[in-house]
């Protein structure tokens, strides 16, 4: 047959559409949260202009993308002359789908077309064109699909769990969300019970259900028609069971997109599945980098195939799809925990580590020792364990306190492991590491609550060591010897209150970005900082021993937080200035400090300062240059006597709080020029007797608070402050609120407010 009658066969074929009638899809008559979801997609297609337009509905596997896609279809297929549902295009190659789609599209068999290509060409000779391709994991697919419809007013909808579609210019992408509880139990009851709700008898059994299934409708489904008709005593049988291992059927639904991935993308999956899931990006990111994966194009691949999610950099996973991972692992070795890759449940961890049957298999642990039984370990447990890369030993700590110690360690317990890269055990009971502790791929080092005196002796080779977290380590004598771990970034000593003196190495750490020390009370001397040219965190709050802040010599560019809160130094060195970034100084309750630095002003970056609380500072430098980034001022609680004239420098101040300023005697009239002050509280200034004249001139101010002053009668000017909401005179000496305050400015300040809302 010659090209020429096979074009021919073609256009007759495509004349003979017009006529062809379209017919409905089969979508079942359990439809439950349908009506929503269509009137949204209608609403959104609605507003697409473009001639030929594509749209992705996404979301995860069993979530309904097929249903709904199969709705719209049959919503909208009248209006087109032609249309083709392409169902689990991912099952089928793309010859067999071509041709499916000539078939459905033209009405004819196309057995005696052997050029797909040419027949493709033919279709735009149809003024409108509906294609519906199903499940697509392949994106060529949707290349074929577009070149094929080119009509004008051609629709193409595809269903995917992968958000890769964005890279084909879609005009539209729908996530197909959850069902809410009204709904799921709907879904569910029309499954198990033949109706809209469960009937007496049944409703906590199905609420236990429904909560399972968290939404996911093949879940609803697929459970309740497996209980329809079934005893109670079957219905708790299947809850007691769904606790220990996922229903086949759907754990197959589930993880279709977990075994399209490859070996590595699988490996990050399962980690983040049985480790990480609600963890910071970030840090997950991290670790697994250290493990050897790319971690950052890993998790973006999981994210974009909807197995996990991303939100305020938190890695989130359904809790079913974590399940059925969990499966997943399980079935490695149903009967032998030990043999796993990954332990996470107490009861299998339980198992391993008291008798003695791990096996190298064993790449990660994670025990929560609050829901665990009480563990007295031998240093078998971890013997043959040599590819344990991540072990993590923790409690769920409420207010930061440890609830028990139920691991105990004996004391010639050794690591077998030099592939750790992630150790972090709570209220680990040594007084020390192991002496063969040597985990030179070790990332982070987390042992909280510990019993350690002394980290280790001597030198450590912790050449990829970038995080040490020993906080609440109340026996910790000495800081450890860092110069083996240059790359440390994060070192956490807080509330560590034996601890005497830091050791000089942490000083040369170039890379350190943290240093928290807060509440170590025996801390005297602190060294000098200088050499710390990445640190942008210093916390040594709590530190009540430490009399004196070291110089800084050179610029420090990066430092933004500097905590001094509650130490005992009497005066804040003027190399204070060579803090260029400084973003917020907090020395509240330096019960000692009597002398503030006169250069206060070269901090440009400053935004807040807390002076509350220092007793013995009487004066509050001359600002001799503008403080442009300064909105926040709190000198409550100390002994000044009087701000400085120039205080107008500080242009972009906020809120200026100085209550119980006994010694405070007037505000400057400069006060006034503080055009973005919005609060301002002098309460408890007992000999202050006046407000500035020209007060008025405040106009952003929406919070004054002078109670317990010595204030006798409030400038008239205070009637043209328009954003004013709160005012209190309270206990003002000699005078009662009506008295102090005429009544022709409460009334002017009540009906004057610039938003319309009142005086409170």
């Amino acid at each position: 047959m010659g090209k020429g009658y096979e074009n021919q066969a073609i256009q007759k074929i495509v004349r003979s559409v017009l006529s062809w009638n379209l017919k409905l899809l089969p979508s079942g008559d359990k439809l439950v949260g349908m009506e929503l979801r269509l009137k949204e997609m209608a609403s959104l297609i609605s507003t697409i202009s473009n001639d030929t337009r594509l749209i992705g509905i996404y979301g995860i596997d069993g979530i309904g993308k097929t249903t709904l896609a199969k709705a719209v279809y049959n919503l909208i297929v009248h209006q087109f002359d032609g249309a083709c549902f392409l169902l689990d295009s991912d099952k089928k190659d793309l010859l067999e789908l071509q041709k499916q789609l000539l078939r459905d599209i033209l009405g004819k068999d196309t057995s005696t077309i052997r050029n797909i290509d040419v027949a493709i060409k033919q279709v735009p000779q149809i003024k409108k064109v509906l294609i519906v391709v199903d499940d697509v994991c392949d994106l060529r697919l949707i290349e074929v699909m577009v070149k094929a419809s080119v009509g004008i007013g051609s629709t193409i909808i595809v269903t995917t769990s992968d958000k890769h579609l964005h890279f084909l210019e879609v005009d539209l992408m729908y996530e197909v969300k959850e069902l809410n509880r009204k709904e799921a139990t709907q879904l569910f009851s029309l499954h198990a019970f033949g109706m809209n709700s469960p009937p007496k008898g049944f409703i906590s059994l199905s609420r236990c259900m429904v909560d399972y299934c968290k939404g996911i409708p093949v879940a609803l489904e697929v459970l309740g028609a497996l209980l329809f008709r079934k005893e109670k005593s079957e219905w708790e049988c299947m809850l007691q069971m769904l606790e220990k291992r996922p229903n086949m059927q759907i754990q197959n639904v589930l993880m279709r997109g977990f075994h399209r991935l490859d070996d590595h993308d699988k490996a990050i999956f399962l980690d983040v599945a049985c480790f990480f899931k609600g963890h910071n990006e970030d840090f997950v990111k991290g670790i697994l980098y250290a493990c050897g994966f790319f971690a950052a194009v890993g998790i973006r691949v999981l994210a974009e195939r909807s197995l996990i999610s991303i939100l305020n950099k938190k890695l989130l996973m359904h809790d079913l799809i974590q399940r059925a991972s969990w499966e997943i692992v399980r079935r490695e070795h149903p009967h032998e925990p030990g043999k796993r890759s990954r332990l996470w449940d107490p009861e299998d961890v339980y198992h391993v580590l008291t008798t003695n049957t791990g096996t190298e298999n064993i790449e990660g642990i994670f025990l929560d020792t609050s829901v665990s039984k009480e563990i007295h370990l031998s240093t078998e447990a971890f013997k043959k364990m040599k590819r344990l890369r991540l072990l993590r030993v923790y409690q769920n700590l409420k207010n930061n306190s440890l609830i028990s110690n139920t691991i105990h360690l004996p004391r010639d317990f050794e690591f077998p492991s030099c592939k750790l890269r992630y150790l972090h055990w709570d209220a680990w009971t040594l007084e020390s590491l192991p002496s063969n502790f040597d985990c030179g791929q070790l990332v982070e080092l987390n042992l909280k609550h510990s019993n350690i005196k002394q980290l280790w002796e001597g030198y450590k080779d912790l050449e990829c060591l970038k995080v040490i977290d020993l906080s609440n380590s109340q026996h910790l004598v000495e800081c450890p010897n860092l110069s083996g771990a240059p790359h440390v970034k994060r070192l956490i000593l807080d509330s560590c209150t034996s601890l005497l003196k830091v050791h000089p190495s942490i000083t040369k750490l170039e890379g350190l970005t943290i240093l928290c020390m807060k509440n170590c009370r025996m801390l005297h001397h602190f060294p000098s900082i200088s050499e710390l040219e990445s640190l942008e965190l210093l916390n040594l709050s709590g530190c009540i021993k430490l009399d004196k802040f070291p110089e800084i010599q050179g610029h420090m560019k990066y430092l933004l937080e500097l905590n001094l809160e509650g130490i005992a130094i009497e005066e804040l060195p003027s190399s204070v200035v060579f803090l260029p970034s400084l973003v917020l100084l907090d020395m509240k309750n330096c019960k000692n400090l009597m002398s503030f630095p006169s250069n206060i002003c070269s901090l440009k970056s400053l935004e807040t300062l807390v002076l509350s609380g220092c007793s013995k500072l009487e004066r509050f430098p001359e600002i001799m240059e503008v403080m442009g980034s300064l909105q926040k001022l709190l000198l409550d609680g100390t002994s000044i006597k009087e701000l400085p004239l120039s205080i107008f420098n500080l242009n972009s101040l906020q809120i200026l709080n100085l209550t119980k300023c006994k010694n405070l005697g007037s505000l400057p009239n400069s006060i006034c020029s503080l055009k973005s002050l919005e609060t301002l509280l002098v309460s408890g200034c007992s000999k202050l007797s006046k407000l500035p004249e020209n007060l008025g001139r405040l106009q952003f101010l929406r919070n004054l608070q002078a109670d317990g002053t010595a204030i006798t009668q409030p400038p008239p000017s205070l009637v043209n402050l328009r954003n004013l909401k709160e005012l209190s005179f309270k206990g003002c000496k000699g005078s009662t609120f009506y008295s102090c305050i005429p009544s022709v400015l409460i009334g002017s300040l009540l009906r004057g407010n610039s938003d319309g809302t009142g005086l409170q």
